[in-house]
């Protein structure tokens, strides 16, 4: 059965490298703590944000860590929803922009 129409709107807007962090944010599979201490690298033996605050994933970067509150302004109305950000082709553009 081939994929829906509507994941793949969401994708043929973006560049090789938006897609790819785009797919990372949303599979967690990305370069940043929690991922990279549950994969045992061993340069991070914790999945701690460096702002102490939680684990480092996408969602916490982009939606949560006090370090990046500045450059989050204008992502989203109020705190920004990865989920929801990453299910319109609008929206995932500018959350992968963003996040590069």
């Amino acid at each position: 059965m081939p994929p829906s129409e509507e994941p793949l709107k969401i994708y043929k807007e973006l560049k090789k490298v938006e897609s790819s962090v785009l797919t990372q944010i949303r599979t967690g599979r990305i370069g940043l703590a929690a991922f990279l201490n549950k994969a045992r690298v061993p340069d991070f033996p914790s999945p701690i944000c460096q702002c102490g605050q939680a684990e480092e994933t996408a969602s916490h970067i982009i939606a949560y860590c006090p370090q990046f509150a500045e450059q989050r302004q204008g992502l989203a109305v109020g705190r920004p929803e990865v989920k929801k950000l990453a299910s319109t082709a609008k929206g995932a553009k500018r959350l992968a922009r963003w996040f590069l």
